[in-house]
């Protein structure tokens, strides 16, 4: 968390800012739908600056736009335990960033 990525040509950032929830089913535990996590990612270009919430399930939103930005959650790790909660700087995300 807290990572930026610099868009290449784009004078512009991305960054991870947290995870805002995460009811992922935890391996080891049987469940009646595989949950969902959700993401805050931010997007800073010349004179914007907004943030977006994505998804894990297919369910729901795992990709936003903003200027001109398109922004997919292509995974977030580690994936739940059930013995033990994931403290917030251990999570990883990996994103997909294109033009709109």
């Amino acid at each position: 968390m807290g990572e930026e990525f610099d868009v290449p040509g784009q004078r512009g950032k991305v960054s991870f800012i947290r995870v805002i929830e995460d009811s992922r089913c935890p391996t080891g535990v049987t469940c009646v739908w595989e949950g969902d996590a959700t993401v805050e990612v931010g997007v800073q270009r010349v004179g914007l600056s907004e943030r977006l919430q994505l998804h894990t399930h297919d369910r729901f939103a795992r990709e936003g736009t903003a200027g001109g930005l398109r922004v997919r959650l292509v995974s977030l790790e580690p994936y739940p335990r059930s013995e033990q909660s994931t403290p917030a700087g251990d999570y990883r995300v990996v994103l997909s960033i294109s033009t709109t």
